[in-house]
């Protein structure tokens, strides 16, 4: 017998180690098999618990996220539009429209 202990896919963020035992099965969200599979150094100290749905893995991605991503582009694409060299065209960058908005919104 080898003594073992068990983490949730949140406690294991972070974390890497030698062996790792996952069951893909009861993974809930988009983001825990990911979690949960790049925890292991290898494929070789890796074992995957029981079959799974390839539905566990394979999950659209929530409105939520989507909106928080479209969020972070235009932060982005606002930022770079701040600090861009003076020659640099603001078409280039954004449409004309989003361009006004980013210098009228520089509290975001």
């Amino acid at each position: 017998m080898l003594p073992a202990f068990a983490l949730t896919d949140y406690k294991a963020q972070g974390k890497t180690m030698q062996r790792v035992i996952v069951d893909l099965e009861s993974c809930r969200g988009s983001q825990s098999p990911y979690v949960m599979l790049s925890r292991a150094t290898s494929l070789d100290g890796l074992l995957i618990l029981r079959p799974f749905r390839r539905s566990r893995i394979c999950c659209r991605v929530s409105d939520d996220l989507r909106v928080e991503n479209q969020r972070l582009r235009y932060l982005d694409a606002c930022t770079r539009l701040w600090h861009a060299p003076s020659h640099v065209t603001n078409s280039a960058l954004l449409d004309k429209m989003e361009v006004e908005d980013c210098l009228m919104r520089r509290d975001l």
